[in-house]
């Protein structure tokens, strides 16, 4: 809706961050619109529980003080010091992920940055979601939550085991991230063709899936498949 054009000034210019705006969000629920979600905007902090909100954002702060001192810096030396929790569904209990600028890179451009001059790293929990509620449930998951399907089993030793893994590992996102029991697959990636025009990869493409496999069938197998590792453990993970 607006542009602005900054004119050159014969030498780069250099901001330092102040460490403003808000620590924390809080979004309402999204609504579905035309087949899509929509909605997500952000509530004023007046209407929660201001003891809650004012412990969130000292926190923010002490996090912030802490980037300050010792910045996250780019190699062109653009340096991030600022975080802000959003939440999500109108509630203060849901989300509460930090996000940063720095977040707007590539995971390989992210891993070239430094604190303080030394390398950064990325920590990645091994199947978040699954090992999330696991340990909500004080359930034991099987080493490699993904490989126990049959459909990834199958193909074990072969070039597509990493890719039927993928699958698996989508869909299970999926199956813990929507209200009802989904039926389809996930929505598929827009591309731009070779003519310019823009193109969908639907998932049953970037995977391979068989025209005869449904993702009904995909989400039984994992349904099956935990039930049955549940009760070979004693457990219920149902």
């Amino acid at each position: 809706m607006y542009k602005a054009k900054i004119p050159d000034f014969g030498h780069p210019l250099k901001f330092r961050p102040h460490g403003l705006g808000p620590t924390i969000k809080v979004r309402s629920p999204k609504r579905p619109r035309d087949g899509q979600s929509t909605g997500g905007i952000n509530l004023s902090l007046s209407r929660f529980d201001q003891t809650k909100v004012h412990k969130l954002q000292h926190e923010v702060r002490a996090i912030r003080d802490c980037m300050e001192q010792h910045p996250l810096t780019h190699p062109n030396g653009v340096q991030f010091s600022r975080i802000t929790r959003i939440f999500n569904n109108a509630s203060l209990e849901h989300g509460g992920r930090s996000y940063g600028n720095y977040q707007n890179f590539s995971e390989s451009v992210r891993l070239t940055m430094t604190i303080d001059g030394e390398p950064v790293c990325e920590i990645d929990i091994k199947s978040c979601y699954l090992a999330i509620i696991a340990g909500r449930l004080g359930v034991r998951l099987p080493d490699d939550p993904y490989s126990v399907f049959p459909y990834v089993r199958k193909r074990e030793g072969l070039d597509t085991y990493k890719e039927a893994r993928s699958l698996m590992k989508l869909l299970v996102s999926k199956l813990l991230s929507v209200d009802s029991e989904p039926t389809s697959f996930p929505r598929g990636e827009k591309f731009k063709a070779e003519d310019g025009s823009i193109k969908t990869l639907t998932t049953k493409q970037k995977y391979h899936v068989s025209n005869k496999l449904s993702a009904k069938n995909l989400y039984a197998e994992i349904y099956d498949t935990y039930l049955s590792c549940s009760r070979s453990l004693g457990q219920d993970l149902a």
